[in-house]
Formats: C-alpha cells, sequence, structure tokens
C-alpha cells in the first residue's frame, strides 16, 4: 500500500517587504522598498545610473548587475520607486523577494543513479573530475576534507534598522553557517579519497556562491548578483546548482539566469517540496504562484525519488520519512498540463522530457552527504536530488566538453534527459506495467531517472505516436505509431486508451497502426498509448485526445447595444459569433428594424453601423442570425429604444482623504452630474470602483445632483483610486469619457481622463459611418482602412 505522508518541508512562499505591499506605517518618505531595477539596453553603464537614482532619491545601493542582467538593487523611499517607473532609461522595476533552500531534514543515491558503471567517474580510483560546480546556496565550508573547494563570494542583504546600515553587501566569507549547501556540494561533488562520502562527479572542485543566511532565506536582489558573479567567471565554471525557490514572478531573475545560460552555464534547480505543479494551480507561465527558478525553461529541474538501498527492485526498507524503496517521493513539485496542451510543449527552446517541465527525477530521501562542522548528516528534499543531477551533467561534460551558449546548454539537458532510464522500466521506480495507470505519479507525465551508468550494452527501443497528434476526435480514428528498434527480436505495437488496449497494431512498411472506433465510447477526453516490445525491452509514447462525435450548432451573443439600451445617431452593432471546430462562420445577418444588412468579414469583428436617424424614435428589435459552413442558423433577439432627442449630462468629481486618527485615513469622492446647461442632476445613477480592492460601487445622485463614496480604510501614507464606470439617467445620454480621481492621504488629489470602448464609442462610430460613407462614394476616411473596434457590452447602453 502506497503511503501519503507528507515530509515537514519548509514551505517556499513569496515574502515581500513590507512597505512593498504599501502597508508600512508613518509618512510616504519614510517608506523604503527593496527593488530590483532592470535598465534598458542604451541606459549606460548601470553604475552611474544607480549612483544617479541614489544621489537624487537617497536611499541605499544594493548589488549592481554587469554581466547576467544590465541593473542594479536598492532600497529606496517608496515616492522614488514611483517616480522611477517614468524614468526613460528605466526597463522594469520589481519588488525583491526572499526564496529559501527547499530542503528539509537530511545516501545511497550515487550507487542508484548507476554512477558505480560510469567510466568517467571512476570510483574507487581516486580520480577527481575536472569541472567547475558553483553552488549557489548557504555557502560550502572549504575546510571540509571531503570537497575540493576553490573559491567563493558572499552576497547579502540588510533591510532593517537606520538607513545608514541598510544596503546590499558582499565579501569573501562565503562559510555555510547552516549547513545546506555543504551537504548539496557533497552530493555533487564529495572526493573519492576512501573516507565519509563519495559524489557524483568525484573531486569536482566547488565555487561557493553564498546567497542564503543561516536561516536558509534569500533575497532574489542577491540571488541575481550571484548569478552575475556566475556568469563573470563563465569562462571557469561549466555547471551552477540551485537548490533554493520560491513562489512569485521575477523578470529580472529569469532575465539574469537566461544571459548566463547563453555564456555557457548548465543550471540545475531543485523543483521544490510542496506537491504542486511548478506553474501553480493555473499552470500558466509568469503568474505569481510559480515555483521559481524550478518553472524556468532555461534551467533543468529536478524531482526526486525514494531508494534506501542503492538498487532497484524495491527490495529494500521503508525511508525515514515514511516512503517505500523506489517510489516517487511526492513531497517533489511535477509538471502537469491542462487537457491536450502544455506550456512547456511550445516554450522549452526544443527540450522534450517525458516530464513536460520536470528534465529528470533523482534519489532525494535520506541522502547522505558532507556537513558543516566537518561533519556528515542525512537530509531530504528535491535540494538533495537536484546536485544529483548536477555531478551527472558534470560527468557528461567531463567526457564531452562543456557549452558555449544557450544551445549546447540545452543539448547538454537533452542528452541527460535521453540517457535517463524510463520510470516504468527494471531499473526505474515501482509502478504497475506500462498501459495501466500510475498511482504513484501526481500526473500522466513520468519523467526520466537520471542515469550515470554508460549505457551502450544493449539495443534500444523507441516508440512515437505519429497520428492523432491530439485535439478533437470522430468517428473512425486512424491510431498511428513508429517505433525504432536496433536488435534482432521482433517489434509489436499495441495501443491502448485510458489502459484497455484497443489491438495490436498492423505493420506497414513504417508503422503500426489500428482504427478506433470513438462512436462507441462517450465523448470526454482518453490518453492514448501506443506500448512497443521487442524481446524484454518495452517502450512507450502517450497522447491525450477528446472524443466528440457530435456536431453543434453555432453560437451568436449580441453584445453591443445592450438589450433595452436608448440608443441615438450611429450605433455599433456588434456580435460574439462561433461554430463547431469542424465548421467555420460563414456569416452573421443583422435585422435592424426594418433594415437588413449582411457581414461576411470576420476579420474586424462581427458588426455594422446603424444609423439611427433614418428612423422614427421609438422602439424597435435588433435580430443577429448566425450562418455556419453546414449552413446551421442560430439567432440572437435584443430590444432597444431609438431616441435621438435625449438631452446630454456631465460629471465632475472631487476628493479628500479624511484621518480618522493619527495612524488611519478613508478617502471621500463626491460625483456631481449635471445637464447640458450646468444644472444638478437628482436621481441620476453612478458607478465606480476602487482600486484598493476592484469593489463595484453605486449611488443616487441628490438634489444637488451628487453622490458621495467613501472607501476602505488605510493605514499610513499611501494613495487610492475611484474610477467612473456608468453614468445613467432616462432621458439623458453620458457623452464624455471614462474619469478617475486619485486621493492622496495628505488630500491632494489627481484626475486622469481616458477613453475605454464604451465610452468612446461616438468616435467609433464616427470612425465607421465615414468607412462605409467612403464606400458609397460620399465620404473618405483618413486611410480607408478603418476596423470596427470591440465595444464593452457593459457599457454599450451608454
Amino acid at each position: 500500500m502506497k503511503r501519503h505522508r507528507r515530509l515537514a518541508v519548509e514551505l517556499l512562499e513569496s515574502r515581500l517587504v513590507l512597505s512593498g505591499l504599501g502597508l508600512a506605517q508613518g509618512p510616504q518618505d519614510l517608506i523604503w522598498e527593496q527593488v530590483i531595477v532592470t535598465l534598458h539596453d542604451q541606459a549606460g553603464p548601470p553604475q552611474d545610473v544607480a549612483s544617479e537614482v541614489i544621489g537624487r532619491f537617497g536611499g541605499q545601493l544594493g548589488h549592481v548587475y554587469e554581466h547576467a542582467l544590465n541593473g542594479f538593487s536598492a532600497q529606496l523611499p517608496a515616492a522614488a520607486v514611483a517616480a522611477l517607473a517614468n524614468n526613460p532609461r528605466i526597463q522594469a522595476v520589481e519588488t525583491d523577494l526572499q526564496l529559501q533552500t527547499t530542503a528539509q531534514t537530511v545516501p545511497t543515491g550515487v550507487q542508484r543513479i548507476g554512477t558505480l558503471n560510469n567510466s568517467t567517474a571512476d570510483i574507487g580510483s581516486g580520480k577527481q573530475i575536472d569541472v567547475d560546480i558553483a553552488i549557489i546556496d548557504t555557502g560550502i565550508q572549504a575546510t571540509h576534507p571531503d570537497l575540493t573547494v576553490s573559491g567563493g563570494i558572499r552576497y547579502y542583504t540588510v533591510n532593517s534598522g537606520p538607513p545608514k546600515s541598510r544596503g546590499s553587501f558582499q565579501d569573501g566569507n562565503y562559510a555555510d553557517d547552516h549547513g545546506h549547501g555543504t551537504h548539496v556540494a557533497g552530493i555533487a561533488a564529495a572526493r573519492d579519497n576512501g573516507v565519509g562520502v563519495v559524489g557524483v562527479a568525484p573531486g569536482a572542485r566547488l565555487w561557493a556562491v553564498k546567497v542564503l543566511d543561516a536561516s536558509g532565506n534569500g533575497y532574489v536582489s542577491d540571488i541575481i548578483k550571484g548569478i552575475d558573479w556566475v556568469t563573470a567567471n563563465a569562462k571557469t565554471i561549466e555547471i551552477a546548482n540551485m537548490s533554493l525557490g520560491g513562489q512569485g514572478s521575477s523578470t529580472a531573475y529569469r532575465t539574469a539566469i537566461q544571459n548566463s545560460v547563453a555564456a555557457g552555464v548548465v543550471y540545475v534547480v531543485a523543483a521544490g517540496n510542496e506537491y504542486r505543479d511548478i506553474l501553480g494551480a493555473d499552470k500558466t507561465f509568469g503568474t505569481s504562484d510559480d515555483t521559481i527558478p524550478a518553472a524556468y525553461p532555461e534551467v533543468a529541474t529536478i524531482s526526486a525519488m525514494a531508494d534506501s538501498d542503492g538498487r532497484s527492485g524495491g527490495g529494500g526498507t521503508v525511508t525515514s520519512p515514511g516512503y517505500a524503496d523506489d517510489t516517487f517521493a511526492d513531497f517533489s513539485n511535477f509538471s502537469n498540463s491542462d487537457a491536450n496542451q502544455s506550456w512547456y510543449d511550445s516554450n522549452n527552446y526544443g527540450i522534450v522530457s517525458p516530464g513536460l517541465g520536470i528534465d529528470l527525477m533523482m534519489p532525494g530521501v535520506d541522502i547522505l552527504s558532507t556537513y558543516k562542522g566537518s561533519g556528515y548528516a542525512t537530509m531530504s528534499g528535491t535540494s538533495m536530488a537536484a546536485p544529483h543531477a548536477a555531478g551527472l551533467a558534470a560527468l557528461y561534460v567531463a567526457k564531452n566538453g562543456r557549452a558555449n551558449n544557450a544551445a549546447e546548454v540545452y543539448a547538454i539537458r537533452q542528452a541527460l534527459i535521453d540517457g535517463g532510464i524510463p520510470w516504468r522500466s527494471d531499473d526505474g521506480l515501482q509502478a504497475p506495467p506500462i498501459g495501466q495507470p500510475n498511482s504513484d505519479s501526481p500526473d500522466k507525465h513520468e519523467e526520466n531517472l537520471g542515469w550515470a551508468g554508460d549505457l551502450v550494452t544493449g539495443p534500444t527501443l523507441t516508440v512515437n505516436i505519429v497520428s492523432p497528434e491530439g485535439g478533437f476526435l470522430e468517428g473512425m480514428v486512424t491510431v498511428e505509431a513508429r517505433a525504432s528498434y536496433d536488435g534482432e527480436e521482433a517489434v509489436a505495437v499495441e495501443f491502448f486508451v485510458n489502459g484497455e488496449s484497443i489491438g495490436v497494431g498492423t505493420h506497414s512498411e513504417v508503422s503500426w497502426s489500428v482504427v478506433w472506433d470513438t462512436t462507441a465510447i462517450e465523448e470526454g477526453d482518453y490518453l492514448l498509448q501506443a506500448v512497443a516490445t521487442a524481446g524484454d525491452l518495452t517502450a512507450e509514447d502517450s497522447v491525450m485526445v477528446t472524443v466528440d462525435n457530435i456536431a453543434a450548432f453555432p453560437t451568436v451573443q449580441i453584445v453591443s447595444p445592450a438589450d433595452h439600451a436608448i440608443v441615438s445617431d450611429h450605433v455599433l452593432v456588434s456580435a460574439i459569433a462561433t461554430a463547431d471546430w469542424r465548421y467555420a462562420v460563414n456569416q452573421v445577418e443583422f435585422t435592424l428594424g426594418t433594415q437588413t444588412f449582411l457581414d461576411t468579414d470576420a476579420s474586424d469583428g462581427w458588426s455594422v453601423l446603424w444609423d439611427t436617424t433614418e428612423l422614427d424614435d421609438g422602439d424597435y428589435v435588433i435580430v443577429a442570425q448566425v450562418t455556419d459552413s453546414a449552413e446551421q442558423t442560430v439567432e440572437d433577439t435584443i430590444a432597444v429604444t431609438v431616441n435621438n432627442a435625449v438631452s446630454s449630462m456631465n460629471v465632475n468629481l472631487g476628493g479628500t482623504a479624511v484621518w480618522i486618527n493619527k495612524n488611519i485615513w478613508e478617502a471621500r469622492v463626491t460625483a456631481t452630474v449635471l445637464d447640458q446647461n450646468g444644472s444638478p442632476l437628482a436621481g441620476a445613477s453612478v458607478t465606480g470602483t476602487w482600486s484598493n480592492n476592484g469593489t463595484l460601487v453605486t449611488g443616487m445622485t441628490n438634489d444637488k445632483g451628487e453622490i458621495t463614496f467613501i472607501s476602505d480604510r488605510f493605514r499610513g501614507a499611501g494613495n487610492v483610486t475611484w474610477t467612473l464606470t456608468n453614468v445613467t439617467l432616462d432621458g439623458y445620454e453620458y457623452p464624455g469619457s471614462l474619469q478617475s480621481i486619485t486621493v492622496y492621504s495628505d488630500g491632494s488629489t489627481s484626475q486622469a481622463s481616458v477613453q475605454p470602448a464604451a465610452f468612446s464609442q461616438a468616435a467609433a462610430w464616427w470612425d465607421l459611418f465615414q468607412k462605409e460613407e467612403s464606400r458609397k462614394g460620399r465620404a473618405s476616411s483618413d486611410d480607408g482602412t478603418l476596423l470596427g473596434p470591440a465595444v464593452d457590452p457593459l457599457m454599450a447602453g451608454l
């Protein structure tokens, strides 16, 4: 029975500086934010720009980045951070994040991945691998007798205490005051010296890049500076291990790694220990729930397995955290996909892994390695799995040569993936046979086990499904796969749907195929697998497909104007139309009162311009009828009132800040609605939103035409914006722009006026009117290619 015990691993949550969230107390000029600043390439030397910024605004300069990133980090007053966003030399300003180690408490791993049979490692000979590995971590104990430490650097940030004590600093004190970095270093490269332990790449030269403190925490700004240092030394350092991570999003962090990879450094990172997707619940790259740097496609991300005896077969004892021998360590993060597609399918630089965003799985439970105090300790986590892969990469580089650019880095990663052992194989994990569901896997994407053994012992077998490639299927479907085998036994390919066989393939000259009758099953998603066998060898490939045998009718929805809207002058009538995946939308026909218009051009949206001035005021019906390529039709209908005699109204905004006490304040915004003559209008409905929470608030004007909105209460200096989204009153229309007013805690205000789709319909209608008149030969637009803009249906009645 599988155990589902969770390791008490430390959560890797993003930790933002308090003032960066706008929650610090006190006057605005005393609120400091810790930021990472990325400069444009033409901005000039980053040291000069940083000095100018600090000199102008005050604050403390952090690190200056010159190799992996063009920019700097700093602690600055909040007002200065806001001003930086308008500086033309600055590309981006990001809040600094704090990340942590990914270990828990903490090795047979070197044996388990076949290192004893690796001729390059040659364990037992005392040989030292001629490769340099940077350990970006808590430092390394340089005096440990089992490690070859060639040097290093420390970067750290102080963001508390008096301003003169704050800042980012560097020195040569890279001693490990935590133990994590020394442990990681030993897994990758402990010496083959007859004592202690031996690493995957014995005796490889280690470089300590200390960016995490005694508690295992560190800021992204420090980590980027560590990457900057590695990049500056890329002619020496071939591999960098990062057994650290957190949740968040940082463009600067990724850019630094991209540039370092471009310099030829292979980055190996821990997947993380939260048993979650590295892209988070939304499976979307670049959002705040990503595990970074594990989610970055530029790095080799490593998950963890449990092994207790250094051998395959599952015959070992249960590990101390409660995992059976040769099973997936289910604290480990993973990479999944939605339906038939993963973000990594088209964004992984051509690297193909059975684990999608995970390159390899490595031993990561009960791993014995070097530790601070010149001793040894056992620890568990993906932090321990990653350096196994870093050592494996070092062995590859020692045998085949280093990378000099990003393409060669990715070639090394692909070689390690291709040289791995399939999850379900004799040397893999304990799992059901191929074709049956694997309850031990958190998804259907089973990354290979990294393998150091010299793999030249026998024939190889591969299989790939070439049709279908995924997507929607219907009727009788031909499933085709191609297999490659360099042995003498006969090859057979059997096909499975959700683990049930649909037949052994018929062999043609180049492929095997079966015909799958999808009409006999329910519609939905299915896992389609091809399993090739040749003697004792097996290989498997799979693809997700969706069975859809019922053709749906097209759909159409009128989105502008709104149902029961009051319209006048030239009205943009638009609709959204869709068709079943088998067909296409051919046309949308609009019936506007007694007039009919046909739109067959989808490039500018399904829309027509309606001149209501040719009609009498009154009630009218608008009908939109869609026709698809199968000649199926569907209609949508709304009612509108044409009133070309409506009056206009205007809105004035005012605001102030009211301090409840010395720490708490609230904003008050008053909207005054007036007719075209400047007289107040009572009973007008005014709607707007507050920027701090997005809450929609609505009120009715009094006899003075006024309505006042009061915000939430805030602590400390800051500001909040109220944005007008809608004004309605029978017999009137609001032709003006959307307005916003920002109220600052000192009582001052600033206003802005923009033209969103709904409030700018008059301009859009006029452009379309000119276009229509041009086609009739009566007028011409500026360039004759004006397109109808999309209209927000929620605002279309204004």
